[in-house]
């Protein structure tokens, strides 16, 4: 992967030094525990730590990549999950006038910044084993620390997305699919014995108007999409608006005695349809 942490001596100070401080002392880390703030400060200073960690968000965000849609269903919150060569480093979670970009290295989540468009404010978090062990708020020109747990954000919500960046992660790392299709208007060609099954996903956003369509000379080959129906039905196309956010997953399959079936499969997706106006 093109993205990655440099765990420079800097970097293993500052984690080993700020867990210690925080999870390995006697102290409890609390709301009234600004003590250990200020002794985190002389241990590392925040210009050193939130440096090294925009270096690191610069870096990511400046990689090749292409996005997923997802969301956190209980919470109704959408989420876009940010890949490079399928290993997430980026989930971005918009949450009434707050956004929330969750950092990702190697499936572990390393930071989180935090903006509000009512407090126009920003806050980084440094994070080791999904713990916040550093935190820092953009005012009046400088960064200034404050105790991890009295950052606005909300830390169940990173959480969250971290759970969620883990499902997705798998998902990817394993492809259990034969492609996914990244096009918002794409056209996959293949061939099909009997009795096999050639799985694709594609990813849309919910309420996104999606067309699907399948040729075979042999008119033998049909596809099925999970999660829309409450019985697989077989199509050769199909038409209709996601109803969530997330992947389709299109399972082609031939039918009858032909032995191979070649076919060509579409896809496209368009926003969704305006609203009627009352």
């Amino acid at each position: 992967m093109c993205v990655s942490i440099k765990y420079s001596r800097v970097n293993f100070w500052l984690i080993l030094s700020f867990t210690t401080l925080f999870g390995g002392c006697d102290m409890e880390l609390n709301s009234d525990s600004e003590q250990l703030v200020s002794e985190a400060e002389m241990l590392i200073p925040t210009e050193l730590w939130v440096n090294q960690a925009q270096n690191w968000i610069d870096e990511a965000e400046n990689a090749p990549s292409y996005m997923l849609y997802g969301s956190i269903k209980n919470d109704y919150i959408e989420l876009m999950n940010y890949f490079v060569n399928e290993e997430l480093y980026k989930t971005v979670a918009h949450n009434g006038d707050e956004w929330y970009n969750v950092f990702f290295e190697g499936g572990r989540l390393v930071y989180s910044e935090w903006t509000s468009d009512k407090l126009e404010t920003t806050v980084i978090t440094a994070y080791a084993n999904e713990s916040p062990y550093a935190s820092a708020e953009w005012s009046e020109g400088v960064w200034e620390p404050i105790n991890p747990l009295n950052s606005p954000a909300d830390p169940n919500l990173i959480l969250k997305c971290a759970r969620e960046a883990k499902r997705l992660q798998k998902l990817e790392r394993t492809r259990p699919y034969r492609q996914r299709i990244k096009e918002l208007n794409a056209e996959v060609s293949g061939r099909i014995s009997s009795g096999q099954v050639d799985v694709y996903h594609l990813n849309a956003a919910m309420g996104d108007q999606i067309d699907i369509s399948i040729s075979s000379p042999s008119q033998r080959a049909w596809f099925t999409i999970d999660g829309i129906d409450e019985v697989n039905m077989e199509y050769n196309s199909w038409h209709g608006a996601w109803p969530e956010s997330g992947d389709l997953v299109i399972s082609v399959f031939s039918v009858g005695e032909v032995d191979t079936a070649s076919y060509s499969l579409k896809t496209k997706i368009s926003p969704p349809e305006p609203k009627a106006s009352s």
